[in-house]
Protein backbone atom coordinates (compact mmCIF):
# COMPACT_ATOMS: atom_id res chain seq x y z
CA UNK A 1 0.00 0.00 0.00
CA UNK A 2 2.78 2.50 0.64
CA UNK A 3 4.66 2.04 -2.67
CA UNK A 4 1.27 2.53 -4.31
CA UNK A 5 0.84 5.69 -2.74
CA UNK A 6 4.12 7.02 -3.62
CA UNK A 7 3.31 5.93 -7.04
CA UNK A 8 0.17 7.20 -6.75
CA UNK A 9 -0.69 9.95 -3.86
CA UNK A 10 -3.68 11.31 -5.58
CA UNK A 11 -5.75 8.09 -5.92
CA UNK A 12 -8.87 7.99 -3.75
CA UNK A 13 -9.02 4.64 -3.76
CA UNK A 14 -5.76 4.16 -2.45
CA UNK A 15 -6.82 6.94 0.17
CA UNK A 16 -9.94 5.19 1.44
CA UNK A 17 -8.13 2.19 2.10
CA UNK A 18 -5.25 4.02 3.89
CA UNK A 19 -7.68 5.40 6.03
CA UNK A 20 -9.53 2.70 6.69
CA UNK A 21 -5.96 0.81 7.41
CA UNK A 22 -5.31 3.91 10.22
CA UNK A 23 -8.91 4.01 11.20
CA UNK A 24 -9.14 0.44 12.35
CA UNK A 25 -5.43 1.25 14.65
CA UNK A 26 -7.22 4.60 16.01
CA UNK A 27 -4.50 6.33 14.67
CA UNK A 28 -6.44 9.95 14.65
CA UNK A 29 -3.94 12.31 14.24
CA UNK A 30 -2.44 10.27 11.02
CA UNK A 31 -6.33 10.44 9.99
CA UNK A 32 -6.32 14.21 10.38
CA UNK A 33 -3.35 14.63 8.53
CA UNK A 34 -4.57 12.53 5.20
CA UNK A 35 -7.79 14.09 5.23
CA UNK A 36 -6.14 17.55 4.74
CA UNK A 37 -4.78 16.00 1.59
CA UNK A 38 -8.19 14.19 0.52
CA UNK A 39 -9.91 17.20 0.87
CA UNK A 40 -7.52 19.14 -1.36
CA UNK A 41 -7.91 16.96 -3.99
CA UNK A 42 -9.96 16.54 -6.62
CA UNK A 43 -12.30 13.86 -7.75
CA UNK A 44 -10.73 10.60 -8.74
CA UNK A 45 -12.47 8.15 -11.76
CA UNK A 46 -12.01 4.32 -10.71
CA UNK A 47 -13.75 2.47 -13.84
CA UNK A 48 -17.24 3.87 -13.87
CA UNK A 49 -17.18 5.46 -10.94
CA UNK A 50 -16.34 9.01 -9.78
CA UNK A 51 -14.85 8.83 -6.42
CA UNK A 52 -15.68 12.32 -4.70
CA UNK A 53 -13.07 13.00 -1.53
CA UNK A 54 -16.58 13.35 0.95
CA UNK A 55 -17.02 9.52 0.45
CA UNK A 56 -14.04 8.42 2.03
CA UNK A 57 -15.21 10.67 5.33
CA UNK A 58 -17.87 8.26 5.49
CA UNK A 59 -15.66 5.00 5.32
CA UNK A 60 -13.14 6.59 8.25
CA UNK A 61 -16.77 7.25 10.37
CA UNK A 62 -17.89 3.76 10.48
CA UNK A 63 -14.63 2.25 10.81
CA UNK A 64 -13.96 4.30 13.90
CA UNK A 65 -16.96 3.17 15.35
CA UNK A 66 -16.54 -0.28 14.23
CA UNK A 67 -13.40 -0.28 16.66
CA UNK A 68 -14.69 1.95 19.37
CA UNK A 69 -13.16 5.27 18.66
CA UNK A 70 -16.92 6.95 18.90
CA UNK A 71 -15.18 10.56 19.63
CA UNK A 72 -13.12 10.68 16.98
CA UNK A 73 -15.87 9.66 14.63
CA UNK A 74 -17.97 11.96 15.63
CA UNK A 75 -14.89 14.69 15.10
CA UNK A 76 -13.88 13.45 11.59
CA UNK A 77 -18.30 13.17 10.89
CA UNK A 78 -18.38 17.08 11.93
CA UNK A 79 -15.05 17.91 9.47
CA UNK A 80 -17.25 16.26 6.34
CA UNK A 81 -19.98 18.62 6.71
CA UNK A 82 -17.31 21.40 7.80
CA UNK A 83 -16.32 20.48 4.01
CA UNK A 84 -19.48 20.91 2.51
CA UNK A 85 -19.96 24.11 3.37
CA UNK A 86 -16.70 25.32 1.74
CA UNK A 87 -18.51 24.01 -1.85
CA UNK A 88 -19.94 26.66 -3.69
CA UNK A 89 -24.11 26.40 -5.02
CA UNK A 90 -22.92 25.73 -8.59
CA UNK A 91 -20.43 22.57 -6.85
CA UNK A 92 -23.01 21.76 -5.31
CA UNK A 93 -25.78 21.78 -8.41
CA UNK A 94 -22.89 19.82 -10.19
CA UNK A 95 -24.09 16.58 -8.36
CA UNK A 96 -27.92 15.78 -8.10
CA UNK A 97 -27.81 14.44 -4.61
CA UNK A 98 -24.63 12.84 -3.87
CA UNK A 99 -23.75 16.01 -1.86
CA UNK A 100 -27.31 15.90 0.03
CA UNK A 101 -27.04 12.02 0.42
CA UNK A 102 -23.42 12.70 2.07
CA UNK A 103 -24.87 15.91 4.16
CA UNK A 104 -28.13 13.45 5.34
CA UNK A 105 -25.22 10.38 6.69
CA UNK A 106 -23.03 12.86 8.45
CA UNK A 107 -25.96 14.28 10.15
CA UNK A 108 -27.07 10.45 10.93
CA UNK A 109 -23.73 9.70 12.46
CA UNK A 110 -24.04 12.52 14.21
CA UNK A 111 -27.57 11.85 15.80
CA UNK A 112 -28.82 14.66 14.55
CA UNK A 113 -31.96 12.67 13.59
CA UNK A 114 -34.67 15.34 12.54
CA UNK A 115 -31.92 16.99 10.02
CA UNK A 116 -31.45 14.01 8.64
CA UNK A 117 -34.85 12.72 8.60
CA UNK A 118 -35.87 15.76 7.17
CA UNK A 119 -33.16 15.02 4.15
CA UNK A 120 -33.52 11.16 3.60
CA UNK A 121 -37.55 12.19 2.98
CA UNK A 122 -36.66 14.55 0.31
CA UNK A 123 -34.29 12.58 -1.56
CA UNK A 124 -36.66 9.52 -1.65
CA UNK A 125 -39.09 11.92 -2.68
CA UNK A 126 -36.90 13.41 -5.78
CA UNK A 127 -35.18 10.62 -6.61
CA UNK A 128 -36.89 7.16 -5.06
CA UNK A 129 -37.99 6.41 -9.17
CA UNK A 130 -34.23 7.49 -10.44
CA UNK A 131 -32.72 4.04 -11.29
CA UNK A 132 -28.89 5.46 -10.33
CA UNK A 133 -30.11 6.62 -6.60
CA UNK A 134 -29.74 3.89 -4.37
CA UNK A 135 -33.01 3.49 -2.50
CA UNK A 136 -31.88 0.33 -1.19
CA UNK A 137 -29.26 1.96 1.24
CA UNK A 138 -31.54 5.47 2.00
CA UNK A 139 -34.32 3.58 3.26
CA UNK A 140 -32.55 2.00 5.84
CA UNK A 141 -30.93 5.28 6.95
CA UNK A 142 -34.75 6.96 7.30
CA UNK A 143 -36.32 4.21 8.97
CA UNK A 144 -33.36 4.62 11.78
CA UNK A 145 -33.65 8.14 11.83
CA UNK A 146 -37.34 7.59 12.60
CA UNK A 147 -36.91 4.80 15.04
CA UNK A 148 -34.45 7.09 16.94
CA UNK A 149 -37.36 10.01 17.00
CA UNK A 150 -39.91 7.56 18.15
CA UNK A 151 -42.12 6.49 15.33
CA UNK A 152 -41.42 3.00 15.41
CA UNK A 153 -44.32 1.96 13.33
CA UNK A 154 -42.64 3.82 10.24
CA UNK A 155 -39.12 1.92 10.86
CA UNK A 156 -41.76 -1.26 10.79
CA UNK A 157 -43.24 -0.42 7.55
CA UNK A 158 -39.93 0.11 5.90
CA UNK A 159 -38.47 -3.02 6.62
CA UNK A 160 -41.71 -4.86 6.02
CA UNK A 161 -40.88 -2.91 2.53
CA UNK A 162 -38.00 -4.28 2.23
CA UNK A 163 -39.43 -7.49 3.19
CA UNK A 164 -41.56 -7.61 0.31
CA UNK A 165 -38.57 -6.37 -2.08
CA UNK A 166 -36.40 -9.93 -1.12
CA UNK A 167 -39.34 -11.87 -2.18
CA UNK A 168 -39.83 -10.26 -5.59
CA UNK A 169 -36.09 -10.33 -6.62
CA UNK A 170 -36.02 -13.25 -5.84
CA UNK A 171 -39.17 -14.31 -7.93
CA UNK A 172 -37.48 -11.91 -10.87
CA UNK A 173 -35.26 -12.74 -13.99
CA UNK A 174 -32.53 -10.43 -12.23
CA UNK A 175 -29.00 -11.36 -13.15
CA UNK A 176 -28.21 -12.20 -9.68
CA UNK A 177 -30.95 -11.72 -7.45
CA UNK A 178 -28.96 -13.56 -4.25
CA UNK A 179 -26.70 -10.43 -4.32
CA UNK A 180 -29.65 -8.20 -4.26
CA UNK A 181 -31.75 -9.98 -1.48
CA UNK A 182 -28.90 -9.80 0.30
CA UNK A 183 -28.23 -6.16 0.36
CA UNK A 184 -32.58 -5.45 1.26
CA UNK A 185 -31.58 -8.06 4.61
CA UNK A 186 -28.84 -6.44 5.46
CA UNK A 187 -31.22 -2.84 5.02
CA UNK A 188 -33.70 -5.17 7.48
CA UNK A 189 -30.75 -6.46 9.42
CA UNK A 190 -29.90 -2.13 10.35
CA UNK A 191 -33.44 -1.22 11.38
CA UNK A 192 -33.52 -4.16 13.60
CA UNK A 193 -30.49 -3.10 15.03
CA UNK A 194 -31.81 -0.09 15.73
CA UNK A 195 -34.59 -0.79 17.27
CA UNK A 196 -32.97 -3.03 19.82
CA UNK A 197 -34.13 -6.49 17.92
CA UNK A 198 -30.57 -8.08 18.54
CA UNK A 199 -31.78 -11.32 17.41
CA UNK A 200 -33.39 -10.72 14.65
CA UNK A 201 -30.83 -8.08 13.23
CA UNK A 202 -28.27 -11.13 13.34
CA UNK A 203 -30.60 -13.71 11.68
CA UNK A 204 -31.41 -11.19 9.03
CA UNK A 205 -27.17 -10.88 8.57
CA UNK A 206 -26.88 -14.42 8.28
CA UNK A 207 -29.82 -15.19 5.67
CA UNK A 208 -28.30 -12.43 3.29
CA UNK A 209 -24.70 -14.14 3.98
CA UNK A 210 -26.27 -17.54 3.12
CA UNK A 211 -27.89 -16.58 0.10
CA UNK A 212 -24.94 -14.29 -1.81
CA UNK A 213 -21.92 -15.76 -3.82
CA UNK A 214 -20.57 -12.63 -2.80
CA UNK A 215 -20.05 -13.32 0.72
CA UNK A 216 -17.21 -11.49 1.51
CA UNK A 217 -18.62 -8.18 0.36
CA UNK A 218 -21.76 -8.44 2.81
CA UNK A 219 -19.85 -9.07 6.29
CA UNK A 220 -17.67 -6.14 4.74
CA UNK A 221 -20.46 -4.04 4.50
CA UNK A 222 -21.61 -5.11 7.98
CA UNK A 223 -19.09 -4.51 10.23
CA UNK A 224 -18.69 -0.75 9.94
CA UNK A 225 -22.32 0.53 9.48
CA UNK A 226 -22.71 2.27 12.47
CA UNK A 227 -26.30 0.84 13.54
CA UNK A 228 -24.58 -2.71 14.24
CA UNK A 229 -22.76 -0.58 16.96
CA UNK A 230 -25.16 -2.24 18.99
CA UNK A 231 -24.07 -5.31 18.35
CA UNK A 232 -20.45 -5.21 19.30
CA UNK A 233 -20.99 -6.91 22.49
CA UNK A 234 -23.61 -9.46 21.40
CA UNK A 235 -21.86 -12.80 20.86
CA UNK A 236 -24.07 -13.91 17.84
CA UNK A 237 -22.95 -11.10 15.79
CA UNK A 238 -19.49 -11.52 17.20
CA UNK A 239 -19.87 -15.46 15.43
CA UNK A 240 -20.72 -13.45 12.86
CA UNK A 241 -18.27 -11.61 12.12
CA UNK A 242 -15.56 -14.14 12.30
CA UNK A 243 -13.05 -15.58 10.05
CA UNK A 244 -14.47 -18.78 8.25
CA UNK A 245 -12.24 -21.15 7.11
Amino acid sequence: NREARRRFPDDMVLLRDNLIALAALGRIGEIDALLDTVFSLPETRSGREIVRPHLRTIFVVGELVAHGYRDPARTIAQRGLDWLDTLSPEELRQDRYGFRYFRADLLYDLGRWEAALELYEQLVEEFGDDPTFDLVDVLPSLAGAAARLGDVARARAISDELADRVDEVTRSGWTNPPRVAAFLLLGRARIAAVLGEREEAVRFLVEGFNRTRHRGVHVFEAHRLTEFAALHDYLPYQQFLSPRG
